[in-house]
């Protein structure tokens, strides 16, 4: 069998053309993977596609990575609602999606307060605030929950010392019992009392909460504009009425 030897210039050839074959092979992979296009209203939105791989950009953006299955998007922008969704991609053709952002509001922001106290400034991306709000919340509910029930009972034990206090006709047993009586009755009026506190600072922390999503919506402040004032006389009230507009 006769050998086969490489002179030495072939030797340094072969390497390269492994190297550009290689290349080459990549580059046609590339070109015939499908891209995925997406974009966003409005744009610079950070995505993230997840499924068999998790890839991310800015809109506008592509992708040319062979993507193929069920992925999750997920779409942030600062003032706008994080956006979620799924695409199925085959893999086989090019997919141009476009996301719209719905902006957050100080109406969306007030209504989740309303629901439940923290839950608004989660929403702009307060999230320590949210976060000491809903706590403070979850203990005063506790709070009053446990007051209201040890005034259920002092109010229990006071009514029935009350009927046995009114069925009793001796008028030396009923001096007997009045002081029993009225330590049972300041009982059930300073356990109301404590359990009313509970409920003023409950509803000290909703209202907070309420008012702090409308008045303090980032970016966007109360704002009352000196064109929108205006002065005019009222016959009907003998006065002069004020008139102005509020922009939220």
């Amino acid at each position: 069998m006769k050998n086969m030897y490489l002179r030495s210039s072939e030797w340094i050839l072969l390497p390269l053309a492994v190297i550009l074959l290689l290349t080459m092979s990549a580059t046609a992979r590339s070109q015939t993977s499908p891209v995925v296009s997406i974009t966003s209203k409005p744009s610079g939105a950070t995505v993230i596609l997840s499924g068999d791989y998790t890839v991310a950009g800015i809109t506008p953006t592509s992708f040319s990575q062979n993507l193929l299955g069920l992925y999750r998007i997920t779409a942030h922008h600062e003032g706008y609602e994080t956006y979620h969704s799924t695409v199925m991609l085959s893999g086989r053709e090019a997919v141009a999606l476009d996301i719209k952002m719905v902006a957050k509001t100080r109406v969306r922001a007030a209504m989740r307060s309303l629901v439940f106290p923290g839950w608004g400034q989660h929403y702009v991306g307060s999230k320590t605030k949210g976060s000491l709000l809903t706590i403070g919340t979850l203990a005063a509910v506790a709070t009053t929950g446990i007051l209201q029930l040890r005034y259920d009972s002092r109010r229990q034990d006071y009514d029935d010392y009350n009927v046995i206090y009114n069925q009793t006709r001796s008028v030396e047993e009923r001096e007997k019992m009045l002081a029993k009586h009225y330590a049972l009755q300041k009982d059930a009026y300073d356990a109301e009392h404590g359990r009313n506190v509970a409920l003023g600072v409950l509803a000290g922390i909703w209202a907070y909460n309420l008012l702090d999503a409308i008045l303090f919506f980032p970016d966007y402040g109360l704002s009352v504009s000196g064109t929108n004032l205006g002065l005019y006389p009222d016959p009907n009230l003998k006065g002069i009425r004020v008139v102005g507009t509020v922009k939220f």
